[in-house]
């Protein structure tokens, strides 16, 4: 594994990015992806997985709950897409 940090920061990219590959990477596929997942998927529909009653749902809540991750996965907000990128 490369970890990009371990090398001075790229000052020829946007401010934002550490390196090309960053940069490059969310112009391509997050960015561009307006039919991606990624923008649709704001929040988790628990009401919606629970209705379901499936065991392979039941043990992911059980464990969302169980690691106190349940309600902020599903926090509902008008949240700002370039943010979520």
């Amino acid at each position: 594994m490369i970890i990009p940090y371990t090398v001075p920061k790229d000052m020829g990219v946007y401010y934002r990015f550490w390196n090309e590959f960053h940069s490059d990477f969310y112009l391509s596929m997050l960015y561009n992806a307006n039919d991606s997942k990624i923008l649709k998927m704001k929040y988790i529909d628990w009401e919606h997985l629970e209705s379901k009653r499936d065991r392979d749902f039941n043990q992911v809540i059980a464990a969302c709950k169980r690691f106190n991750m349940y309600d902020l996965m599903g926090f509902r907000y008008d949240w700002n897409t370039e943010v979520l990128l």
